[in-house]
């Protein structure tokens, strides 16, 4: 008899541990599904702001700071860079033209206290933004370096090509900012070095966009053409440089590139010459060699490749 009662009691406290188990384990599921929902996609409520809160920010974080209230409630941006600087995150749901109405109390303040941090910036710094607006945005276009000439091919232009003639130097703000080019000593005896905004595109697949730029350098060598492409993230950090088209050399050794970025693939032109002088001669065997390069980009090494066809 005891035995028997000893087998049921048993059995007994074997349900009662698989239910405690199973119970245990589906508080932990929902634990987990609900942190990752939070971090994700759940709008948490807006804690209120103060001006020590904002004292040492840059104009960079206040503009993100102040857009990613609108973006929270599902914004949609006007503004690309922002449209493509919000779509990094998960919890970003475009949907609405106007989410005023749903801004809280806490919201508007904080609104109000980002506007006025960012005006007392105002002339003292820049935003990454700003800067990216001096570029036309060739994302959906293609672009052809040519020495001196610049041409876009929008890919809804009806009338063929436009040519860029006039490029717009970059504030020394910028440069500084951004380019990590040191302007205060540049100056005196002509040395200095400046970027002209040409284009911008966004690189498929990844976070990051291009500005393609044409450098001017003073005292100017007896021959220089370069258009650099720079690499950043959709924060402003700088991840690359790399030359794009230019002339470069001289007499005797001479290098001519022209580029084409198409949707954001690059394509580069090379015409090299130069002399090749064999002991005892007279005069050099002339020499003129033309090939195209693929350019890729590693989005993970933020470096470029180039391919020879």
């Amino acid at each position: 008899m005891n035995s028997k009662n000893n087998y049921f009691n048993l059995i007994g406290l074997a349900v009662m541990i698989l239910f405690l188990s199973a119970c245990s384990n589906n508080n932990q599921s929902d634990s987990e599904n609900t942190s990752n929902h939070d971090s994700n996609t759940e709008i948490s409520a807006p804690e209120a702001l103060t001006q020590e809160d904002l004292i040492d920010k840059d104009a960079d974080e206040l503009l993100i700071m102040r857009n990613e209230i609108f973006a929270r409630h599902g914004y949609q941006f006007k503004n690309n860079f922002l449209a493509h600087y919000f779509a990094q995150f998960d919890w970003y749901k475009p949907q609405y033209d106007n989410v005023d109405e749903k801004l809280s109390e806490t919201e508007k303040k904080n609104l109000e206290l980002i506007i006025d941090a960012e005006n007392k910036l105002k002339g003292k710094d820049v935003t990454f933004e700003s800067l990216v607006s001096k570029f036309k945005d060739i994302s959906n276009s293609s672009i052809y370096l040519n020495g001196e000439e610049v041409f876009i091919q929008a890919s809804d232009m009806a009338n063929g090509e436009i040519e860029i003639s006039q490029h717009e130097f970059l504030d020394n703000i910028y440069l500084k900012k951004y380019f990590d080019i040191n302007t205060d000593e540049m100056e005196e005896g002509c040395f200095f070095q400046r970027q002209s905004s040409i284009g911008m595109f966004y690189i498929p697949e990844t976070n990051d966009l291009a500005l393609i730029c044409y450098e001017t350098i003073c005292p100017v060598p007896a021959v220089y053409l370069e258009y650099p492409i720079f690499v950043f993230d959709l924060d402003g950090n700088m991840h690359s440089k790399f030359r794009l088209a230019y002339d470069d050399g001289g007499a005797g050794d001479f290098t001519h590139t022209e580029a084409k970025v198409e949707n954001g693939i690059i394509t580069k032109y090379i015409e090299h010459k130069w002399d090749e002088w064999k002991e005892g001669a007279n005069e050099p065997i002339f020499h003129n060699e033309e090939y195209t390069l693929k350019v890729v980009y590693d989005s993970k090494t933020h470096t470029f490749s180039e391919h020879r066809d």
